[in-house]
Formats: structure tokens, C-alpha cells, sequence
């Protein structure tokens, strides 16, 4: 004994049994409330998305038409490039947007919504990583040829200056982005998934 009073098992297995329904129920509570924050940021990205899809399109004529009418033919393919990575953007945001949209279902248990959760936000995850190839690559590109236009026709100092200012300012904005994007996804999918180990 050692001086200490010790709690018999069968009051020790009583007390944990009397307070499993409140361990549950608080379990409930908060898988609810995490798949409500799902239901409103996969609302919100989605809104995002087509607020985007619209603007590429609307900056797509403006840009082609620089492609067809620029001054010079560096210009021209820089611009090309620029109108087909915006076109491209466009087109992936609308199709994943279709592809992934769900339709609610009252039949899923909560642990079915968890793991539909983890699955959509895997998928952004790599819809989000693979969009530097489809849209990042032939705008940095675009800069790139752009800026040798410049310096061939325009001077070398002024098409020195573009480039290494436009590619900085796209490369920063894009990691930027994308980066606050990525560390968002990690953190709703390791919250889903403690809550899918703590289901069992």
C-alpha cells in the first residue's frame, strides 16, 4: 500500500465507463465542427477558383491580341506564350472545379465525410503543385522571351531590367501564393486525420 490509498479496479473501470459518453460526445461535437470549416473553405476556394478562371479570360483577349500585333516577333511569342498559360489556367481551374464538385449526402457518417475531406483536399494539393507546369512555366517563359525582345530591339540595360524584375515579381508572388495555399491544405488534412485516428 505504501501509505497511498489505491482505487479497486472494478470503481477505477466504473469511472472511465461513466465518462466515456462524454469523451464521445465532445469527439462528436468537435468532428462537426472541423467538417463545417471544410464545408465553408472548400465554398470559399471554389468561389476563389472561378473569381481567377474569370479574370484569366478576361485577360486572355487583351494578351492574344498582343501576341497577333506586337512590334516585335519576340514580343509576339512572349505574349503567345503568356495567352497560352492563361487559356490553359482557365481551362484546368473550370475542369477541376467539375470534376471534383460534390453532392451532399445526408447517408455518410461522419467518418465517411473525414475521409472524403482528406481525399478532396489531397487532389488540391496536387492540382495546386502541378499548376506551376500548365500555367507557371509558359508565363515565366513568356517573361523570359519578352524580355529578349527587349534587350535585342529595346537595349540591353532595359531588357536586363525587365526580365530580372518580372521574374522576381513572379516568382515571389507565386510561391507566396502558393506556398499560404499548401501549409492551409496540410493543416485541414492533419486535423482530419487525428480525428479519423481518434475514431478508429
Amino acid at each position: 500500500m505504501n501509505g497511498q490509498w489505491e482505487v479497486p479496479d472494478e470503481l477505477q473501470q466504473l469511472w472511465q465507463r461513466s465518462n466515456a459518453p462524454d469523451k464521445e460526445e465532445n469527439l462528436d461535437t468537435t468532428v462537426e465542427q472541423v467538417l463545417e470549416q471544410d464545408r465553408k473553405y472548400q465554398v470559399s476556394a471554389r468561389r476563389n477558383d472561378l473569381a481567377s478562371a474569370a479574370m484569366m479570360l478576361v485577360c486572355f483577349p487583351v494578351v492574344l491580341w498582343a501576341a497577333t500585333y506586337g512590334k516585335w516577333p519576340l514580343v509576339r511569342a512572349g505574349y503567345g506564350l503568356a495567352a497560352a498559360g492563361l487559356g490553359a489556367s482557365a481551362v484546368a481551374l473550370w475542369l477541376y472545379q467539375r470534376l471534383n464538385r460534390q453532392t451532399p449526402r445526408r447517408d455518410l457518417t461522419a467518418r465517411d465525410h473525414l475521409v472524403q475531406s482528406v481525399e478532396l483536399l489531397d487532389r488540391r494539393a496536387t492540382f495546386l503543385r502541378t499548376s506551376t507546369l500548365w500555367c507557371g512555366l509558359p508565363m515565366f517563359l513568356g517573361v523570359l522571351l519578352f524580355g529578349l525582345g527587349i534587350w535585342i530591339q529595346g537595349g540591353k540595360l532595359a531588357g536586363a531590367l525587365f526580365m530580372g524584375g518580372s521574374l522576381i515579381l513572379l516568382v515571389s508572388s507565386w510561391h507566396m501564393k502558393s506556398g499560404c495555399k499548401m501549409r492551409e491544405i496540410a493543416r485541414r488534412k492533419n486535423q482530419a486525420e487525428e480525428l479519423l485516428r481518434r475514431l478508429g
